[in-house]
């Protein structure tokens, strides 16, 4: 068998010729599919992409904002579970959440003091 169909989800197919390895319309079919579904859960997964990958950036350069932007793609992650069914992207979310808020909120605190307090004096 030389030749084999390759599904691209439901309507796309492609045939591929294993003898030479050469695909007809294999580009084109995979530029079709990649467009009609780019927005499938209306754009939740690439800003939440793209927030994530600020929240790293501001974090990696010191800087608190990136908590915050870590919480919005985190929301974005949470309304992409919510659309896909899954559970454990939605209890993740809300976890990374949590800990972005104390991250925030925990930012420069001043180290603990481990010095004994003084004994009063009479």
């Amino acid at each position: 068998m030389l030749n084999q169909s390759v599904g691209f989800g439901k309507d796309y197919y492609d045939t591929i010729n294993l003898a030479s390895g050469h695909s007809k319309g294999h580009s084109i079919c995979l530029m079709e599919y990649l467009l009609d579904h780019a927005f499938d859960f209306y754009g939740c997964d690439w800003a939440a992409m793209i927030f994530t990958f600020i929240s790293l950036y501001q974090l990696g350069n010191k800087s608190r904002m990136g908590f915050l932007v870590g919480i919005v793609a985190n929301v974005f992650w949470f309304s992409y579970g919510y659309q896909t069914d899954s559970i454990a992207n939605m209890f993740c979310s809300f976890v990374v959440i949590c800990l972005q808020a104390r991250g925030w909120k925990n930012w420069h605190l001043p180290p603990p003091n481990n010095q004994p307090e003084p004994l009063p004096t009479e």
